[in-house]
């Protein structure tokens, strides 16, 4: 028998993966009644590969990951939903465990589970929650073998130090979405520039913690197919969505769970250092110094100013060329010996 569960799964250009996606749905030991595919404005096919595959497919113009997960929530049929990305996959009793733990606590309306990142090279790390010092510091209390419960202010304030709850692994009543605001934002509604990605998925579960507590199967049932160029390319962008997105908190505490202003601006000026940092290591010199005045300007440290007049001797002719030979070098010779000798995985 099926569980009442809608498997909700946002896809654009998705053809090389969303057949496999879809796939690990149908290998659940116990299936969800329905799979939802959003083609997001896609040109290669996924809304055919997604119906050959037996998901229901609802095709938008492009408007974002967050709008297309709005629309496969609002047709879901069933009480609960099941976040999937287009390009991950569930092991198969994934369904099975949550189902089992909501049945156990039906208070709770989020249930997550742990998830391992799986490179490019197909290798797959251990699993990722127990390693996160965010979800480490979070205060939790053990109700199964593999199972902790967390109330939904410490897992808001754990959170703020890291992002842990990957959609992919959320299990969510229907009952978290209604009232009004607790739908994932478009991307026109949060911050996006070259210097900015306030992050949706972060955004929405701080925003549903106001209504519903946290359990975790603290079992690795996600794979999670990680692409570390694309990560490299906006993990600056995204480390200072951080920042933004506790600006945004702080400005509409209506909105989220009460009690994370003093955690938001505990982590504040090493957002936006780490923010400076990812920029550099991605070769975008002028963002990382833009960054770091705004770190010194908060903190007047002697750290900071170091840093800042290095990016400014950096940001020049010179210094691009300097950067970017270190990096060559570093792409074509230091990472593939280090690879060779075993000293670095990824």
């Amino acid at each position: 028998m099926n569980l009442p569960i809608t498997v909700v799964i946002p896809a654009f250009n998705a053809g090389k993966t969303i057949g496999r996606t879809i796939a690990s749905v149908h290998a659940q030991t116990t299936g969800p009644a329905e799979i939802i595919v959003v083609d997001d404005g896609s040109s290669d096919g996924t809304a055919e590969i997604a119906r050959a595959s037996g998901a229901s497919v609802i095709v938008q113009r492009n408007a974002g990951s967050g709008v297309a997960r709005n629309a496969g929530i609002r047709a879901a049929t069933q009480p609960w939903i099941a976040l999937l990305d287009a390009d991950d996959e569930w092991l198969p009793g994934k369904l099975e465990a949550q189902w089992r733990v909501a049945s156990l606590h039906p208070g709770v309306g989020l249930i997550a589970t742990d998830f391992s990142y799986v490179h490019e090279n197909g290798v797959r790390e251990e699993a990722t929650m127990k390693k996160l010092s965010s979800y480490a510091r979070a205060s939790r209390t053990r109700v199964g073998s593999d199972v902790s419960f967390l109330r939904r202010e410490d897992a808001a304030r754990a959170m703020i130090g890291g992002f842990f709850l990957l959609p992919s692994t959320l299990l969510i009543s229907a009952a978290v979405f209604e009232g009004g605001g607790n739908f994932f934002r478009g991307r026109c509604e949060l911050e996006a520039t070259p210097l900015c990605a306030e992050p949706e998925d972060f955004e929405w579960c701080l925003r549903a913690l106001r209504s519903s507590d946290v359990l975790v199967v603290e079992r690795s049932l996600v794979a999670y197919h990680w692409q570390p160029e694309s990560f490299s390319s906006s993990a600056g962008r995204m480390r200072y969505g951080d920042v933004a997105l506790g600006e945004r908190v702080l400005a509409n505490p209506a909105d989220y769970p009460a009690g994370l202003a003093s955690e938001i601006l505990r982590v504040r000026l090493s957002k936006l250092r780490e923010s400076s940092r990812e920029f550099l290591r991605a070769g975008n010199i002028g963002q990382a110094l833009t960054v770091a005045e705004r770190a010194l300007a908060e903190s007047g440290s002697l750290r900071d100013r170091l840093v800042v007049a290095g990016l400014r001797t950096g940001d020049s002719r010179a210094g691009h060329v300097i950067l970017e030979l270190a990096r060559a070098l570093w792409k074509l010779a230091l990472k593939p010996a280090l690879r060779w000798a075993g000293l670095l995985r990824t």
